[in-house]
C-alpha cells in the first residue's frame, strides 16, 4: 500500500514538473522577433545595471534568446561610458531617443 501512495506522489510531480516546462515555454517570449527593452535617462545607471545584470544572467543559461535594446533618455556621458564598456555590450543595441538634442540644451544641466 506504501508503495502505491509513493509512486503516485512521484507520479503528481512528474506531471505538474512537466505542466510547468510545457506552460512555462508557450508563455516565455522565445521568438526571432521578441526583445527586452530598457529606457535609462540620468541617473538611471543603477536600474539598467541591475537589468543587464538580468539579461546576461538568461542568455547565460540559454532561457533567452531575444535582443536587448536600451534606449537612452538623457544618460549622462559617463554613464553610457560605463554602459559601452561593458565585456558583452555586442548583445546590447543602444538607441537614442532624441538625436539631435543634447541633454545640456534638454533640461538646462
Amino acid at each position: 500500500m506504501l508503495w502505491y501512495v509513493l509512486f503516485g506522489a512521484f507520479g503528481a510531480f512528474g506531471l505538474l514538473c512537466a505542466l510547468w516546462t510545457v506552460f512555462g515555454y508557450l508563455l516565455f517570449p522565445m521568438g526571432r522577433g521578441s526583445a527586452l527593452v530598457i529606457q535609462c535617462g540620468a541617473g538611471d545607471s543603477a536600474k539598467a545595471e541591475e537589468a543587464l545584470r538580468y539579461f546576461s544572467w538568461l542568455r547565460g543559461m540559454g532561457l533567452y534568446k531575444g535582443r536587448l535594446l536600451v534606449l537612452d533618455a538623457g544618460m549622462t556621458k559617463e554613464e553610457r561610458a560605463a554602459l559601452e564598456s561593458r565585456k558583452d555590450f555586442a548583445l546590447i543595441q543602444v538607441h537614442t531617443l532624441c538625436p539631435e538634442v543634447e541633454r545640456e540644451d534638454f533640461d538646462g544641466t
